[in-house]
């Protein structure tokens, strides 16, 4: 799994060297995390080449954590 946000570059270098590996059972999956340049654009064009990545892409902020509840606070 790869986190990526405006890594269009990067990933341009890094997902076609995985892809030449001799062994062929395996999955790259990227997060496109709301990135500004073509990174979607490019993922969703590689997608469509090659099975073995796969894309998802964040489309609006989710709180990792729930909000403070309110302890103690009598009762």
């Amino acid at each position: 799994m790869i986190c990526a946000h405006d890594e269009e570059a990067n990933l341009k270098e890094l997902v076609p060297a995985l892809m030449a590996q001799d062994y062929p059972e395996f999955e790259i999956v990227v997060v496109d995390d709301r990135s500004n340049d073509a990174t979607f654009d490019w993922l969703l064009e590689e997608t469509r080449k090659d099975h073995r990545l796969r894309m998802v892409h964040v489309l609006s902020l989710i709180p990792i954590t729930a909000p403070p509840t309110r302890r103690g606070r009598g009762g």
